[in-house]
This record gives C-alpha cells, sequence and structure tokens, in this order.
C-alpha cells in the first residue's frame, strides 16, 4: 500500500519526498509500478487520483454565485438573491338602485379599477429596449439592447392602464305581482388580479446578467485544499448588454430573451345570468337559470423565435432525407449498388444520404450546406455518421427537433435561417394572449329548513373552452408556447375542469323520534337514546376529466413544451373512439381507460416505429404525426370515467346538565366505497398508454367522534 501525506515540500508516497524526482506533487502511473514492471491501469490511477484527492482534502474546482445588490453595485461577494416586489391597486366604485315600479327594480353601477405595473423596488429587472416604432415580437427577434428596468429607472416594466372601467346592471322582476315568482338578468366586468407577480417575474429574472456563477480554474492533484482554498474571482458586470453578447459568454443553447408587451394591462371578465324562480309551495322553491362568462385578455407568455422548416425549404430536404433512409434500409448490405467507397452507400441500415445507384433516392439540397467539416462530429458537410442522435430524429420525422439543434449550435446556411433569431433559443413574450368562455344552464330545487328537514339539489349542464391547456402548464409563470404561432386556434378546446354534467345534492333531517315527535317515549333511558338523531347527506355525481390523447413530438416545433401538448393522428373519427372509453379491467386488476383493443402489443398506442405513411399497430388505432405535421385530434377532445361520491353521517346530542351537552356523531365518505379511476392526459407513446394508474377518489372512511360541550 502507497501512503500518500502532505508538507510543505509537497505530496509524496512512503514518507519520501516527492512522488519522483521530476514529479514532487502530482503522481504518474509510473510511480504505481505493476508486476513485470508494466504500467498501473489507466482505471487504478484513476481511481488512485481519487483517493488521493479524497484524503488530502484536494478540492477539483470551486465555485461561486454572485448577485447585484442595486443596479450600480455589479456582482457582490456574498450577497443573496432578494427582489422587493410591489404593485399598487386603487379602485372606486359608484352604484345605485332604481325600483321603477311595484314589479321592477333596476340595480347598476360602475367600478373603475387601476393595477399598477408590477415593479421592483430597487429595479432590479431586466428586459429588452423596445425602441420607439417597433413591437415587443419585433424587438425579441432582433439584437435587442438589455438593460435595467422598473425601481429608479425611467422605464417601467409595462406601462400603466387607466381604462378600467367596468360596469355592472341587474334586473330584478315580479311578472304577477305576487312575490312567488322572480326573474332575475345581470351583467358585470370584473377584472382579474391574478398572476402579475409570478408572470412578471418570470419574464424579467430569465434574461441573463443579474446573477452568475463563476469557477476558480482547477489544477488537477496541484490545486487547493480544504484548509487552502483559492478565492474565487468577482467576475466582471457588465448592464447594458445585447443578445449576441450574451450568447458569446453564455453560448446560444444557455441564452433566452424575455419581455413584456410594454401595453399589457389587467385581464378581465364578463359575466352575464338570466334566471327564473318560482316559489312551489311547501317552502320549496325551483329555479331555472342561464350563466355565462367571457375571460377576455388572459395572460399568457410565447415564444416567438419559433424554429422556421417550411419557407426555408428544410422541410422538403428532410423529407427527402427521411425517405433515402429508408430506402437504404430496405437495401440488403450485401447490394453490389452498396458496395462503394465512403459511408454514403451503406445499405441494410438507416442512412439518409443519397445513393445514385438506389432508385428513388433523392439528391439533398438543403442538407450539404449546414455546418461545414468537422462541426457537431461531422466528417464532411453532408455525413450523418457519428451523429446518431440526428439519424433518428430523421429516421422518427423530429423536423422540428432537428431544426431547433441546427439553430442552437449555429449550423444554418445563412443568418435566421432555422429561428428567426440565432442569438437566443426562446423568444419569449408575455402578453394579453389568452380567453376563456363558459356557458352553463341549470334547474335547482330549493327547500328552506322547515320541519326539521332542508335539501337542495341542481343540475348543471355546462361547457368550458379556452385555448390555455392549464393540464400541462397548471402555474402561476402563464408560460405556454403555441405549437405554431401562425395557427394558434389549434390550442382551442375543452378546459381541463369542463365537466359537462353536474348532478349535486345535499340535505340533513332531525328524525322524527324521540320528544316533540309523535314517535317518543315516557322513558328516561328511551328518550335518552331517542331524541336529538339527525343525519346529513352530500351526494356527487358528474362528467368525468377531459383529457387528450398526444403524441407529444417535435414534428413541427421544437421539443419540450412547444410539443407537449401535439397531438396523435387518429384513423377513426371522434364519436368511434369516444365509443371505446370506459373502464376495461383486465386480468391481474390492470385498469384501461381506452378499450384495450386500441393498444398495440408493445404496450403503446403508436406503430413501433414511425414510417413514412400512418400504419397503426392495431385497426382502428393511431399513428404520430409526419414531418412539418400536428395531430388531428383536438385538445382535451375525450371524457374519463364519470365521478361519483356519496357521504353521510348522524349525530346524536346528549343533554348531560343544563350547561353541558355530549355530542356523538358518526361520518361515512365514500359510502359505497366506489373507485372513479383517474387518467390525464395520454401519451401515446407511452409503454402504459390507456391505462389508469390511480383513483380520484379516496377508499371508504368511517370515522366517528365524541365532543363534550360546555
Amino acid at each position: 500500500m502507497t501512503i500518500f501525506e502532505t508538507n510543505s515540500a509537497g505530496i509524496y508516497p512512503d514518507l519520501q519526498l516527492g512522488f519522483s524526482a521530476v514529479n514532487p506533487n502530482t503522481p504518474s502511473q509510473s510511480d504505481f509500478p505493476a508486476p513485470s514492471n508494466a504500467l498501473i491501469s489507466a482505471a487504478d490511477f484513476g481511481n488512485a487520483e481519487a483517493l488521493l484527492a479524497t484524503t488530502a482534502g484536494i478540492l477539483s474546482n470551486i465555485s461561486q454565485t454572485f448577485n447585484v445588490t442595486s443596479q450600480k453595485s455589479g456582482y457582490v461577494n456574498l450577497a443573496p438573491e432578494g427582489r422587493n416586489f410591489r404593485q399598487n391597486d386603487l379602485a372606486f366604485y359608484l352604484g345605485d338602485s332604481w325600483k321603477i315600479s311595484r314589479k321592477l327594480t333596476l340595480s347598476y353601477g360602475v367600478r373603475w379599477e387601476y393595477f399598477s405595473p408590477v415593479d421592483e423596488k430597487n429595479g432590479l429587472t431586466l428586459l429588452p429596449v423596445i425602441p420607439s416604432g417597433q413591437t415587443a415580437a419585433q424587438t425579441l427577434i432582433s439584437d435587442a439592447t438589455v438593460d435595467f428596468a422598473g425601481g429608479p429607472s425611467k422605464r417601467g416594466l409595462y406601462h400603466s392602464y387607466w381604462k378600467g372601467f367596468s360596469p355592472n346592471i341587474g334586473l330584478a322582476w315580479d311578472p304577477f305581482g305576487n312575490g312567488r315568482t322572480a326573474v332575475r338578468a345581470g351583467f358585470s366586468m370584473n377584472n382579474v388580479n391574478d398572476a402579475f407577480f409570478t408572470a412578471a417575474e418570470n419574464a424579467f429574472s430569465a434574461n441573463p446578467g443579474l446573477s452568475t456563477t463563476n469557477t476558480a480554474a482547477p489544477n488537477g492533484l496541484a490545486g487547493p485544499t480544504v484548509s487552502n482554498p483559492v478565492a474565487v474571482s468577482v467576475p466582471p458586470f457588465s448592464i447594458p448588454t445585447t443578445f449576441s453578447q450574451n450568447a458569446n459568454v453564455l453560448g446560444v443553447p444557455n441564452n433566452v430573451g424575455y419581455a413584456i408587451d410594454p401595453n399589457l394591462k389587467p385581464p378581465y371578465v364578463e359575466q352575464w345570468n338570466l334566471s327564473i324562480q318560482r316559489d312551489l309551495g311547501a317552502n320549496t322553491s325551483l329555479t331555472v337559470g342561464y350563466i355565462g362568462n367571457h375571460g377576455v385578455g388572459l395572460f399568457r407568455a410565447v415564444d416567438v423565435n419559433q424554429v422556421i422548416i417550411g419557407s426555408n425549404g428544410f422541410l422538403p430536404d428532410f423529407n427527402r432525407a427521411r425517405s433515402n433512409g429508408f430506402i437504404a434500409l430496405a437495401t440488403p448490405a450485401s447490394d453490389p449498388r452498396c458496395t462503394g467507397p465512403g459511408t454514403a452507400d451503406q445499405c441494410g441500415q438507416f442512412n439518409p444520404l443519397f445513393n445514385p445507384n438506389l432508385p428513388g433516392s433523392q439528391a439533398l439540397t438543403i442538407f450539404p450546406n449546414i455546418c461545414g467539416p468537422g462541426a457537431l462530429g461531422f466528417v464532411g458537410p453532408t455525413d450523418f455518421s457519428g451523429l446518431g442522435f440526428l439519424n433518428n430524429d430523421v429516421q422518427s420525422g423530429f423536423v422540428g427537433d432537428m431544426a431547433h439543434i441546427y439553430q442552437e449550435f449555429g449550423c444554418g446556411p445563412s443568418p435566421g435561417f432555422f429561428a428567426p433569431n440565432d442569438f437566443i433559443l426562446g423568444g419569449d413574450l408575455l402578453k394579453n394572449a389568452s380567453f376563456s368562455t363558459y356557458h352553463a344552464g341549470l334547474v335547482e330545487v330549493r327547500r328552506r329548513l322547515n320541519s326539521g328537514l332542508y335539501f337542495q339539489a341542481n343540475y348543471v349542464f355546462s361547457k368550458v373552452l379556452t385555448d390555455y391547456g392549464t393540464s400541462v402548464n397548471n402555474d402561476q409563470v402563464r408560460f405556454q408556447p403555441y405549437l405554431d404561432n401562425a395557427r394558434p386556434f389549434l390550442e382551442k378546446g375543452r378546459a381541463p375542469f369542463d365537466f359537462n354534467h353536474q348532478f349535486k345534492a345535499n340535505f340533513t333531517y332531525e328524525l322524527p323520534i324521540g320528544k316533540g315527535h309523535r314517535l317518543s317515549s315516557s322513558s328516561k333511558v328511551l328518550s335518552l337514546l331517542l331524541d336529538g338523531w339527525q343525519t346529513g347527506s352530500i351526494f356527487t355525481w358528474q362528467s368525468g376529466s377531459p383529457f387528450s390523447i398526444l403524441s407529444t413530438q417535435p414534428t413541427f416545433n421544437r421539443s419540450g413544451s412547444r410539443s407537449a401538448r401535439n397531438t396523435a393522428i387518429a384513423t377513426l373519427a371522434h364519436q368511434q373512439i369516444s365509443g371505446d372509453m370506459g373502464v376495461f379491467v383486465q386480468p391481474g386488476g390492470v385498469v384501461y381507460i381506452i378499450n384495450p383493443k386500441l393498444v398495440g402489443p408493445n404496450g403503446t398506442g403508436a406503430p413501433a416505429s414511425n414510417g413514412l405513411t400512418c400504419a397503426p399497430a392495431v385497426t382502428g388505432g393511431f399513428c404520430n404525426p409526419q414531418p412539418g405535421e400536428v395531430g388531428n385530434l383536438q385538445l382535451d377532445a375525450f371524457t374519463g370515467p364519470m365521478y361519483f361520491d356519496w357521504d353521510m353521517s348522524a349525530q346524536k346530542d346528549f343533554r348531560v346538565t343544563e350547561r353541558m351537552k355530549l355530542s356523538f356523531r358518526t361520518e361515512a365518505f365514500n359510502l359505497l366505497n366506489h373507485p372513479v379511476f383517474f387518467i390525464g392526459d395520454q401519451d401515446l407513446n407511452s409503454l402504459h398508454f390507456g391505462q389508469s394508474t390511480s383513483t380520484v377518489s379516496s377508499p371508504r372512511i368511517l370515522q366517528m367522534s365524541l365532543r363534550l360541550k360546555f
């Protein structure tokens, strides 16, 4: 065994000064003779170095994060990252009620509300400077200047909005004048005070410059130790900066540009209703009504730096390369037409390059001009060898992902070839871009508490549409890029909380037994047991939650959140697929929500591999979209299992003294122990496609309590 120690002379083995005469501080393989005078293996030598570094406390590197404390402080050593957000909310309201006649009353008013722009007290926010006459979107696709905003800066994060007037009006009409029928109608507008801070903070904090990490250069085993670390130098601070300067420092893969629309304003909701209420007698009323609302200008951050695949001719050339690849794959490697020199003639495998000897193989026009020799591992400008992940992109049809990779590493034949702005990846703009609509018809029967009985039951038929899929981005940053900026309508669909049918009922009932009721007893013991029983119940029966059948594949835009909502290709009509939704319990207890006949033998809903045409694995099955295409299914088009829940309770009070009461209560949640299976968005390529592995409902719970009241 070799023992390593350190002193002022350096590091030495076996208590002898230095490792060798020529290597006093760090070991070499020759310092570890192996049998027959051979050198120690590289793996064993690496383990020895790691052991030495651990026992001697030698640090491989030292990193430190630096933050700014003001717009003029530069990076400050040991300063935490702190922000002081602020926003003012000021509102005035005027309202009046006018009794037009004995039967008709009009209520009206207006509210003016001002939300100041979100601000950071010290101005520690960075946003692109938008030149006069230019929009925020145009700025994001240029080499924009990034500078401070808010606080002591002359510009805010966005402009103030002073036009927040919200009217409301309501009518109440007693058509027969007998107080038994009421017709009510109303309309109002209300500003939405939601996600101001989180959405704005996500925008301005993403621009680099206010926080950075610096690393002391490692020096192998001669580097710093735990007891004698080296100081990490404070990096230079440069604000204002530009997208291109940041790209030079960070590299394009780590550089983004975020902006806020200067004309951002508070979202608002328009609401309206119409109802007819009728007294049916016996303290019971019937209400029939309609409710609607419309969310306008809801916050949404989108990516304006979407990859380009069509107008530049890349998609047609990608499809030619893909066709070449499948031709080569179908040709035996022993075919004499595939024995020429170079990788371009390889067959028996997916090879997207042009082979003039193979019928149908096509010359490529764009790929020969992408990157240069040696770039990204290319042997030549058209050679895919050594780039298996790009080869896989071509075979799978991931043209959006491939364009993104080329843009990321600056491989475009010309500036702006694969994206409008080569200096950044995402060009994310927060603006008033989304909407929602809600329409509902309702019927309600209600009985006021009388003779110990109260009940309420209602049925609601509703529809909620939106272009913001919160099931994917259910947070407050409001960042959800479009699958295609030119087709925002692709995002429109049912909201994740769109429950079309809802029936709910509840009641409380004091049982008609005991003192004061016909069924009573003069016996103190029986009275103690019978008096004061009350029961209650809550009943819910409603439609299941919507879900999508997704491919999530980057066949049009780049991967990740840009393609997360790319749906699948269906070979059946929507109604036919809906008929195959339900609960299908399989041997072994596996539960499917989508009929297992639509699941392929490999457990997914997709073919084993993406081909040049849609060839589903099973009859009536699904496929992934082709390059340049998106799925033909609508988002959130299908409905999960119906939700059912029934809770009951019973309670009795025992009077101990005039001032003391003992209360016994028993409750049953999910009384029938009915399971409601959960299904979220389904990834067509998941090995668990169509399966439900959890429940929305909880198992039946029975609980009892005893309380002493005094």
